[in-house]
């Protein structure tokens, strides 16, 4: 093909990917699965009356719905971990990775 392809290829130091990167990759993926079922999900942890769980309000239409703090925490800020989260995997990776020059 024109132009043919990169004459290298990135590869992890020591062979494999470390076992803390593996463990935060799985950990980022369940969050962003938990973090996707909570904004799909975000008016069944409403409820209309407060209780210690449920004591952040907000106004919907006319009435008052409350939400658990954490929750709506999740839900506002998830974006913010997920790039934050990212950033450093690329970080781990730009150090822990090396170039193989092909033959």
């Amino acid at each position: 093909m024109p132009g043919g392809g990169r004459p290298f290829t990135y590869v992890w130091v020591d062979g494999k990917a470390p076992r803390y990167w593996t463990v935060m990759a799985i950990a980022l993926c369940v969050f962003v699965l938990c973090w996707f079922s909570i904004i799909g999900n975000l008016p069944r942890f409403a409820t209309t009356k407060p209780d210690s769980i449920h004591s952040l309000s907000i106004m919907k239409g006319s009435f008052i719905q409350y939400y658990p703090p954490v929750v709506v925490w999740i839900a506002e800020y998830g974006l913010f971990m997920v790039m934050g989260w990212i950033f450093v995997l690329a970080l781990i990776m730009a150090f822990k990775r090396t170039v193989v020059w092909k033959r």
